[in-house]
Formats: structure tokens, C-alpha cells, sequence
């Protein structure tokens, strides 16, 4: 219990380093953040990949979290 597996952890790693893209234009000139879209199957832990993300997040020093 507490652990993710190597395939949530893979997700985690592929949203957070999505979340580091920015698109072009927008209204800020800089654009807006890319998001990531996890597709995984029932049953698989979709929750605790949000978890686990959110904690990286948090340890990189942002604070601005959705659930």
C-alpha cells in the first residue's frame, strides 16, 4: 500500500513533463500549459496517478493543484 506501479509511475512522468509545455498564443502571450489526458483502463489507479502527481508537483514548488 503507498506504492504506485512502474506503469503509474510512467504516467506520472509523461504528465509532469507535459505539464512543463507551453502552447502558443493566448491571451498572456505566453499560452497556456499543455494538459495530459490518462486513458487508462478500470481498476488501474487512476487516482493514485493524480496523487502521485500532485505530490511531484508539489515537491518541484507549485502549489496550484486541481483534483
Amino acid at each position: 500500500m503507498g506504492k504506485i506501479s512502474h506503469l503509474q509511475a510512467e504516467c506520472v512522468a509523461l504528465a509532469a513533463s507535459k505539464h512543463l509545455t507551453r502552447l502558443p498564443g493566448g491571451r498572456h502571450g505566453g499560452g497556456a500549459r499543455a494538459g495530459f489526458l490518462c486513458g487508462d483502463g478500470t481498476g488501474v489507479g487512476k487516482g493514485r496517478e493524480i496523487a502521485a502527481l500532485i505530490l511531484d508537483q508539489m515537491a518541484r514548488g507549485k502549489r496550484r493543484h486541481v483534483w
